[in-house]
């Protein structure tokens, strides 16, 4: 990043800092992208369902629960045995990024 000891900015690191070692900004890029790449073509060849099954497979498995996610992108949650189903709405999830510390105006440490 620059020139600067650590510790002098404590809201920003350098990957290097971080142990990362020859992984830079470049590689990162590359990886981020290839991914990126890859759940866009699934989406055009199979549509949204396919990338939203893949999503929900990855989440913490819970007994008796079945999750989906609708056409809006919200996440649906029913219990096994409930007549419910509890929606999580996305657009409200990300109004405010849960990595942010609003009292520190930076990331959570």
């Amino acid at each position: 990043m620059d020139d600067d000891e650590p510790g002098v900015h404590p809201l920003a690191s350098a990957l290097d800092q971080e142990g990362f070692g020859e992984a830079g900004a470049e590689q990162l890029t590359e990886s981020f992208a290839r991914h990126l790449m890859l759940v866009i073509d699934g989406w055009q060849a199979d549509g949204f369902d396919g990338v939203a099954r893949d999503y929900v497979s990855r989440m913490p498995r819970e007994r008796q629960t079945v999750r989906r996610i609708d056409d809006l992108g919200d996440l649906l949650t029913r219990r096994v045995g409930a007549g419910a189903i509890e929606s999580g709405d996305l657009v409200q999830a990300l109004a405010t990024p849960s990595w942010l510390d609003p009292a520190l105006g930076g990331p959570r440490l």
